[in-house]
């Protein structure tokens, strides 16, 4: 994967797409908030997963508007709740790729890490999953292993690859973050992007 050609990409997208990412990115963070008060105040500390369990199709949602953004597709800030029609799907997804990479880390450290950047593909796939079929989950899971079968060295460098930005949000005080956050958020996207597109290509 040609990480230069992908950040190129990724700023331009960023400063297309600056007043949309963050407004959205707001919208995500209020929702949240009153979720979070909401739910937090009725299921007590002990509980606080169900919380995030119940946040995540508005996370996944997100996915799917940013990814819509790219892809330069007509978007509306209703796109970030359309997850809500798959939550049976996305908690599933959740739970089973949650255990096996718990299971990896327990058993030693690598396969957990292994698993996890197996995974990382999960909420892109998850954003364009239309089907609320809950027997899409070992299905999405399994896409995402294979979309990352012999990226995982390659994907962690990509990240790493961002740590001068993120040194330089630090060092601002945050102030930096304003547009380090949505240029990583696109280059993931850009990521998935190029290696979905490699993957359908060489099948």
């Amino acid at each position: 994967m040609n990480r230069i050609e992908i950040k190129e990409e990724a700023k331009k997208l960023t400063s297309k797409y600056f007043v949309q990412f963050w407004k959205s990115s707001l919208i995500i963070f209020a929702s949240s908030l009153v979720l979070t008060a909401i739910l937090g105040g009725l299921v007590g500390g002990p509980l606080a997963f169900v919380v995030q369990l119940l946040l995540l199709p508005l996370y996944i949602g997100y996915i799917g508007y940013t990814l819509k953004l790219a892809r330069g597709e007509e978007t509306t800030i209703t796109d970030i709740f359309q997850s809500y029609k798959n939550i049976g799907s996305i908690f599933l997804t959740a739970v089973i790729g949650y255990v096996t990479v718990v299971c990896g880390y327990f058993l030693l450290i690598i396969p957990g890490i292994i698993l996890t950047y197996s995974y990382v593909m999960v909420g892109y796939l998850l954003a364009e999953t239309k089907d609320n079929n809950t027997a899409n989950a070992t299905n999405i899971l399994r896409k995402s292993k294979e979309m990352m079968y012999g990226y995982k060295l390659d994907y962690f460098v990509f990240q790493l690859s961002f740590i001068g930005w993120q040194i330089l949000g630090a060092i601002t005080f945050g102030i930096a973050y304003i547009y380090v956050i949505p240029y990583f958020t696109f280059a993931n996207i850009v990521y998935y992007e190029k290696l979905k597109e490699l993957r359908e290509t060489s099948n």
